[in-house]
Formats: structure tokens, C-alpha cells, sequence
């Protein structure tokens, strides 16, 4: 129960970044830390998962290298900014150990209208605008949030938001 508390906290940092024109850093800076009752996993480098190219291919403009980002713990992100600061970011955030079984009932639970994504070997959502995606393999979870602007093309970006997750699941 405590997880499904810190995966919540994440998510309205985020959605609430989104709606108050705040920077990945300032979520990050702002999000609580808080931690679990098992110990922490191994180190994970997100960033190797998505090349800065693919990220700004995903994201719909040029975006900066991307940086480690932990906004909770356990939290292991990468976060891609925009070459231009206000216009947002892209990141991944991926959540490995026997605590994070229950993400996307967080998920769920922020985006009430949140709908499941078919075509996957894992249990995936996206938030109705197709800006937040998440999914679940075990007790490894990924999910890719665009920060601040909404996708162009929703389902391309779930798409390769899929894509994306399907790497982060299979370690």
C-alpha cells in the first residue's frame, strides 16, 4: 500500500507539472522522498534505454542529453529537456523490486480516465491525451511522461512509449 502512496505522489508531481508550467527539476526538487520497506534495487541507468535522437523524435522538437533523475526513491529516471526550457521534457522513469507490483493501479488511480493499451505482453495504460504511459512486467514498471505539452500524435507516442517500456521490462 505504502508503494501505491509513493508512485501516486510521483504522478500528481508530474501531472501537476504539467498543468503549473514547471520544469522536470522543479517536480523533482518538489516530490517528496520517501522509502519502502524492502531495500533498494540496483542502480539503473534509464538514460541507456532511449538515445537523445529517438527522445527528440518522441518528444516532437531537439531536447538536451539525457539526465539521471530520481524524483522519489527507488525512482531510477532520465529526463530529456527541450532545447528550449519552457517548452518541457520527455522522461522515463523505471521502478524494479518487489514493491512496485501495483503502479498501475497508481496510475489508475490518477488518471481515472486512463485506458488500457492492447498489443503488448505486459499490462499497459495511457492517460486519455496520450502524454503518460505506463506498464507493468512483474515487479518492474516503466512509464514515459511527456512534461508540460501534449504529444502531436497521441498514438505514436504511445506507440513508441511501448517500445520504449517493452526494453525497460526485459531488464
Amino acid at each position: 500500500m505504502r508503494i501505491l502512496q509513493v508512485i501516486t505522489l510521483l504522478l500528481v508531481a508530474v501531472a501537476t507539472a504539467g498543468c503549473a508550467q514547471s520544469t522536470p527539476a522543479d517536480v523533482a526538487a518538489g516530490a517528496p522522498k520517501t522509502t519502502t520497506s524492502s531495500s533498494p534495487t540496483a542502480s539503473i541507468d534509464a538514460c541507456k534505454y532511449l538515445s537523445q535522437a529517438d527522445a527528440g523524435a518522441m518528444f516532437g522538437e531537439a531536447v538536451n542529453a539525457g539526465a539521471p533523475s530520481t524524483a522519489i526513491i527507488y525512482d531510477h529516471g532520465c529526463t530529456f529537456t527541450a532545447s528550449y526550457a519552457s517548452h518541457g521534457a520527455l522522461s522515463v522513469h523505471v521502478f524494479d523490486g518487489p514493491d512496485f507490483t501495483q503502479v498501475l493501479s497508481g496510475f489508475k488511480s490518477i488518471y481515472g480516465d486512463s485506458t488500457p493499451v492492447a498489443g503488448y505482453p505486459y499490462p499497459a495504460l495511457r492517460s486519455a491525451n496520450g502524454a503518460v504511459f505506463s506498464a507493468q512486467g512483474g515487479s518492474r514498471a516503466c512509464t514515459v511522461m511527456m512534461v508540460i505539452k501534449n504529444p502531436k500524435n497521441p498514438d505514436a507516442f504511445v506507440a513508441s512509449s511501448g517500445e520504449l517500456c517493452k526494453k525497460v521490462l526485459a531488464g
